[in-house]
């Protein structure tokens, strides 16, 4: 379980930091 969270969780955080890749263009 703790391998799916970890995956998880750093797909979740390149998820929400793709805006920001974008230049905050929300």
């Amino acid at each position: 379980a703790e391998v799916e969270d970890v995956a998880q969780d750093a797909f979740i955080k390149a998820y929400r930091a793709l805006p920001q890749f974008r230049g905050e263009s929300v």
